[in-house]
């Protein structure tokens, strides 16, 4: 009986200290050059309606769905991972937060249980070329939060990968003004 107490106490201890070391903070980032003008790189992120162009093969397992809501002046959109998600925990409300014409679009994720993320795309002219960097950014909270934050950076660097090349194929097929 022991033995079961000295366990049960070193996961606790486990599951309490080890965060404390754990960064609070998760910052990932992904680049890539676009074959694309900075201007219809930038609207082809900023218009939601075309992120189900793009965004969707992202995870084959999922029934994913991006739906645009109405809201006025600020663009919002819920993202739907699981349709039969009841408890949502795969669904997220994504609110443009800033907007810098043909440079920078920032958004802020609500996720379940009301934990946030900010997304940003960044677009910077190169040549013909646009370099386009998405990054994300997100506090984690303690404990689990942070532990849970060690496992998903390759997770997410994945996702986030995935996202990208798909953006850059979308991205690439839209005709230059010039090539019309």
């Amino acid at each position: 009986m022991r033995k079961f107490w000295n366990f049960i106490l070193l996961l606790v201890v486990a599951v309490l200290v080890i965060p404390v070391f754990l960064p609070s903070v998760r910052h990932l980032k992904q680049t890539i050059t676009i074959n694309q003008s900075v201007e219809n790189s930038f609207n082809a992120v900023a218009d939601l309606n075309n992120w189900g162009n793009w965004f969707k093969d992202i995870d084959q397992d999922s029934d994913f769905k991006i739906t645009v809501i109405e809201t006025g002046d600020v663009p919002k959109a819920k993202i739907t991972v699981h349709e039969d998600d009841s408890d949502g925990d795969g669904n997220a409300e994504l609110v443009l937060k800033k907007s810098v014409k043909d440079r920078l679009l920032a958004f802020k994720v609500m996720f379940h249980h009301h934990q946030k993320a900010c997304v940003k795309w960044q677009f910077l002219p190169k040549g013909d070329s646009t370099q386009v960097t998405l990054s994300f950014h997100r506090k984690l909270c303690y404990p689990f939060g942070r532990l849970l934050g060690a496992f998903m950076d390759n997770k997410l660097q994945g996702f986030m990968g995935t996202a990208i090349l798909s953006f850059r194929d979308f991205a690439e097929a839209i005709p230059r003004e010039n090539e019309k």
